[in-house]
């Protein structure tokens, strides 16, 4: 893994753009790599006059998980190792 390198988003999905907007800047330490990188990461964006879609944040609930999530919380309750989170 090599720290010096990374992309960091400028527009994200559903953010207005305007021509000769940045949308991502590549940090790379070989020029040859930064050329790969830009063509993989224009293939990642669409550009469209039109709103993208809002995505779900939830995008399915299986019955099986939140009854093992469920169970979780209460044993941990029980047991004095829950601890409750400001948001």
């Amino acid at each position: 893994i090599d720290l010096a390198v990374g992309v960091a988003l400028k527009k994200k999905k559903r953010d207005a753009v305007r021509k000769g907007e940045t949308l991502a800047v590549i940090h790379a330490n070989h020029p040859e790599k930064v050329a790969a990188a830009r063509k993989r990461l224009a293939a990642a964006y669409t550009i469209s006059k039109e709103p993208a879609e809002k995505p779900k944040l939830i995008k399915k609930i299986m019955k099986e998980d939140l009854h093992k999530i469920c169970f979780l919380h209460i044993y941990l309750q029980q047991n004095d190792m829950w601890q409750e989170h400001e948001t």
